[in-house]
């Protein structure tokens, strides 16, 4: 049973060590605010026009469905519903958690 055991947690460690380094967005080895910034000028920025999608020879369905999901992506961020993805909308979402009372 200790090996069994022993496996388990290593390979939650290596899990756990594999989430992290995928939400370490700026590589410096530690998941922080530089990361949440880093990954909200991706969202932010997310968008792909027509010609790209010539440039990449995407189908206009391809490009379609990735325009889809680049605008549902930024909705699902855009908390406060002005149109970009910004610092306001993390504070409003801190604010909801902070103000979810569970009882």
């Amino acid at each position: 049973q200790c090996g069994q055991l022993a496996n388990a947690t290593s390979r939650a460690r290596q899990r756990r060590d594999q989430i992290r380094s995928r939400l370490d967005l700026d590589n410096d080895g530690d998941r922080d605010v530089d990361d949440l910034r880093e990954g909200l000028r991706v969202i932010a920025d997310l968008n792909i026009s027509k010609a790209e999608c010539e440039q990449l020879e995407i189908s206009k369905e391809g490009c379609a469905r990735l325009e889809n999901v680049s605008l549902a992506l930024r909705a699902t961020f855009d908390v406060d519903g002005d149109g970009d993805v910004d610092r306001s909308d993390v504070s409003l979402r801190f604010q909801a958690v902070a103000d979810l009372n569970l009882t």
